[in-house]
């Protein structure tokens, strides 16, 4: 009976997250795929900015696309390849437009902002949501067993 009532429970917390991702765009319980981060602010001139279907003009600043697992907005997993991407940022409940860049863009942002050959990520998407996830599993363990 335990076991069916956590299974229906899993299915349940399952379709609650698929409906919120359709109406919200963001992920609630887990996360699969690209995600950009933010490297720095670009200058907004014609050089980086592009327009859009509708005609509007748009700035773009200089990221990272990576692939991305996370769960409860925990980074876990981080896979596939990096790359520098001009990326354009719609808001936290819109999911990001990036542009991929022409390789003699990439060579002169980085001698003029001294940017590494290879992207490095920030401490929290490379390490922070793997500590952070070990520590609550280390906590539930530690409080099951008092339990005991």
């Amino acid at each position: 009976m335990k076991t069916r009532f956590i299974i229906v429970f899993l299915l349940l917390i399952s379709a609650m997250n698929v409906k919120a991702t359709e109406m919200l765009d963001i992920p609630i319980l887990w996360d699969l795929g690209d995600d950009i981060i933010h490297v720095m602010d670009l200058p907004d001139t014609e050089e980086y900015s592009y327009t859009d279907d509708d005609g509007e003009k748009h700035y773009v600043d200089l990221g990272i696309k990576h692939g991305q697992f996370s769960l409860f907005l925990l980074p876990l997993i981080n896979y596939g390849d990096k790359e520098y991407v001009f990326y354009s940022d719609n808001g936290f409940f819109s999911s990001d437009t990036y542009i991929s860049m022409p390789s003699e863009a990439l060579s002169s942002l980085k001698q003029t902002y001294n940017l590494s050959d290879e992207p490095e990520l920030p401490f929290w998407d490379a390490w922070g949501g793997k500590i952070v996830m070990i520590l609550i599993i280390l906590v539930f363990v530690y409080g099951v067993k008092l339990s005991d």
